[in-house]
């Protein structure tokens, strides 16, 4: 039989020489000499502004990966938005802990259309070639500032996708869904029956029908859509906190006024 006893560093595992074999069981008692495994320390606040730095190099890197043609860095992206985005009971996103969630975000999506029956995908275009059709994000068309920034109560919650059958998806479920289900930080036994059907089914129902008369369905947004968000808030860096971004993508002041 196996005890847990400890010290004010590690606990440590003794095993009891007295027992014999008929009292051998599961662990049953654990002794942690008064140190708590579940206490937390508060990191200081001078730690946040490299983290942040830091974690947004991260984004920028994977965004960079993306472009060079490495789609399935979007789950990288994915992971590094979650980072900077995502407050749930254990824990606060670090936009939040330097209080930058409390600006307006870029917003380059705007609204889905009132009485569209049909889909929409409104953080990416569609780019067609002689043997091809895909979706790649919507960074051609920077938002101006008096009518594209949202709080990010309003941002973050947004719908930026409708399917044919009317299923819509906000950037928090496109960024957490693949973080947390799809390859991002986990790579989850099954997926939500929606985001399933939007990546692996075409929900969309959108086609392209080649040269040879060939008609193959279009992979799904997901991964264009989340290097636009990654691109969202890029913008949103750069008007409010530039200093975070790596030097290179640092725009010159004026610039970062007319995006």
């Amino acid at each position: 039989e196996l005890v847990w006893t400890g010290s004010s560093t590690l606990p440590r595992l003794h095993q009891f020489p007295n027992l014999g074999p008929e009292k051998s069981g599961p662990l049953t008692h654990i002794d942690f000499g008064g140190y708590d495994p579940m206490a937390k320390v508060k990191r200081p606040d001078f730690e946040l502004a490299p983290q942040l730095e830091e974690q947004v190099g991260f984004l920028c890197a994977s965004m960079d990966a993306y472009d060079a043609g490495a789609v399935a860095e979007a789950k990288r992206i994915a992971v590094a938005l979650r980072v900077l985005l995502y407050d749930h009971a254990q824990s606060v996103s670090l936009l939040g802990q330097v209080g930058l969630k409390r600006c307006d975000f870029a917003d380059t999506a705007g609204d889905l259309i009132r009485g569209n029956l049909g889909s929409e995908s409104r953080l990416t275009v569609m780019e067609i070639s002689a043997d091809r059709a895909r979706f790649i994000p919507r960074r051609a068309a920077p938002p101006r500032l008096n009518s594209n920034w949202r709080t990010f109560e309003r941002w973050w919650p947004a719908s930026v996708i409708k399917t044919r059958g009317g299923e819509t998806f906000s950037r928090a479920e496109i960024v957490l869904t693949m973080a947390d289900q799809d390859g991002g930080a986990h790579i989850d036994p099954s997926l939500e029956e929606k985001y399933y059907r939007l990546t692996r089914d075409n929900s969309l129902n959108w086609t392209y029908t080649g040269p040879d008369g060939t008609t193959v369905p279009l992979e799904g947004p997901q991964s264009a859509t989340i290097r636009q968000i990654g691109h969202e808030v890029e913008l949103t860096l750069q008007r409010w906190a530039v200093g975070t971004l790596p030097e290179q993508r640092r725009l010159p002041r004026r610039e970062r006024r007319s995006n």
